[in-house]
């Protein structure tokens, strides 16, 4: 009896070692597909190599090589921690390497806290005899909205210059934003334009 419950015991144990392995794959896979959407969104990718990425890369190369920089200018033997210049050396190249993902998070945590009185506004303008495309281009950078201003302006963007309809442009803005939230309410708002209800009934059914 006691080495069966010892058995039962050690597989118990084996299932939830495989359980949380499935996770740690899970976080895993999530964290690297939210890295490349937070590449994927960056607006001016030449800018962002010549004024973060290079710089970074060039600081912390600069770090590294310090130790023998110091050699050839100190005439007088110093003792350095290797690790110290290491360290120093990785950090501001992870900064440089992971900076669009920690802006884009940044983004992310800002979106959230807006959402809902966007949503409030919208339904305000939904009374009125406005067009959808319309009430889009007034919240569309509005700077009281911060980053969900700049999001909902890539919509207003789409649909007024590009002539992209409604429903495509809240789904290409979806698939970029780095806000759960605002990903899965374009993505309602999208289907529900394809599916032919009005804007101000789903916005009613949203409050």
């Amino acid at each position: 009896m006691a080495e069966e419950k010892k058995k039962d015991k050690g597989k118990k144990k084996g299932f939830k070692g495989l359980f949380k392995g499935e996770k740690d794959e899970t976080g895993k896979s999530d964290f690297v597909k939210e890295l490349k959407v937070a590449y994927r969104s960056i607006d001016d990718k030449g800018k962002y190599i010549k004024t973060i990425l290079l710089p970074l890369v060039f600081l912390g190369v600069l770090v590294f090589l310090m130790p023998f920089i110091l050699e050839q200018f100190v005439p007088v033997p110093l003792n350095f921690n290797p690790a110290t210049f290491i360290i120093g050396g990785v950090v501001p190249i992870l900064l440089g390497v992971f900076y669009p993902y920690i802006s884009w998070k940044n983004r992310e945590n800002d979106i959230n806290s807006r959402m809902h009185f966007m949503i409030t506004h919208l339904r305000v303008l939904a009374i009125s005899d406005l067009s959808l495309k319309d009430i889009i281009n007034m919240l569309g950078g509005k700077k009281v909205y911060g980053s969900l201003g700049e999001e909902l302006k890539r919509a207003s963007v789409l649909s007024t210059q590009w002539k992209v309809p409604l429903a495509r442009a809240f789904r290409f803005v979806s698939e970029r934003t780095p806000s759960k939230m605002l990903r899965d309410f374009l993505d309602r708002f999208s289907q529900s334009l394809i599916s032919g209800v009005g804007h101000r009934e789903f916005i009613e059914q949203e409050q």
